[in-house]
């Protein structure tokens, strides 16, 4: 498999199963409920206009704006970073992570999160695939810096 094709693979997947678990959620929690699971973590329906980990609060439209020309950005110039695995990877989590939420606030004008510890903001999965992504990419680029 070529790595335009694991890029596009990625991003789908990463789609895919962001969309699955919020509807999930949404089908068997209200908005505001909450299940708890141990007493550090639970799964809870609420909605965030900010962006990852409830940062930049009712900012929808300037994040709205700058998630889509960075998604644009990064698919535009897809051949300069995909001289390896990991940064093709780490870019198709990151992509397929934004349009996650760029898919809840074109929908719903904000992104459902449903992940909830303790002890950090409440996340959904398109957070963790930029995450995870922005994470690899970094580590990436730390390693093979000149």
């Amino acid at each position: 498999m070529n790595k335009q094709t694991i890029f596009s693979s990625i991003i789908i997947i990463a789609f895919i199963i962001d969309q699955i678990s919020k509807y999930i959620i949404k089908s068997i929690l209200n908005p505001g409920q909450e299940i708890d699971l141990i007493s550090w973590f639970s799964i809870k329906n609420v909605t965030n206009t900010g962006i990852a980990f409830s940062f930049f609060q009712n900012w929808s439209s300037i994040i709205l704006i700058t998630a889509i020309t960075i998604v644009l950005v990064l698919l535009y110039y897809r051949k300069e970073f995909f001289h390896t695995s990991i940064t093709t990877t780490s870019l198709g989590l990151i992509v397929g992570g934004a349009l996650g939420n760029i898919f809840d606030r074109i929908l719903y004008c904000k992104v459902i999160d449903f992940i909830a510890f303790s002890f950090f903001p409440t996340f959904n999965l398109a957070d963790t695939a930029i995450s995870i992504g922005a994470i690899l990419l970094i580590f990436h680029y730390w390693e093979h810096r000149s």
